[in-house]
């Protein structure tokens, strides 16, 4: 399988988050303010680099963390580590959506069987017990 690129792989999960919420790009445009053409481009990978302002006002519209759209567009994340799905997209680009979605399940069965929180330690709690 031919690896997808960062604009690639983020212009997807952008698209399915959108259309999973029922949101048109009209409805993400108007809530980012930015145009529906740039939305349009950002999922369709022609926009190699978003701006970081960009993805944070597009992962409010969408209930994104910034973290999870910095590393699908392979910039640092200055705040905290993304989610388990969108590391694995970036960091495993040969899995499937299907695999994937595999591993998400089994990662929160163990999480809740464990009693640990996915949404992580609060800023400043050591991860380390």
């Amino acid at each position: 399988m031919e690896h997808a690129e960062p604009a690639q792989r983020l212009g997807q999960f952008i698209k399915q988050t959108r259309i999973k919420k029922g949101l048109s790009y009209r409805q993400v445009a108007d809530f980012t303010g930015l145009a529906n053409n740039t939305i349009w481009r950002i999922e369709h990978g022609e926009i190699n680099q978003p701006r970081p302002e960009v993805l944070i006002s597009i992962g409010r519209a969408l209930n994104i963390p910034a973290a999870d759209l910095y590393a699908l567009a392979n910039y640092p994340s200055p705040e905290k580590l993304p989610s388990f799905g969108p590391y694995l997209r970036a960091r495993y680009q040969d899995l499937t959506p299907e695999q994937i979605a595999q591993l998400e399940g089994y990662f929160q069965a163990l999480a809740a069987q464990s009693n640990i929180s996915l949404d992580g330690p609060e800023p400043g709690e050591d991860e380390i017990r």
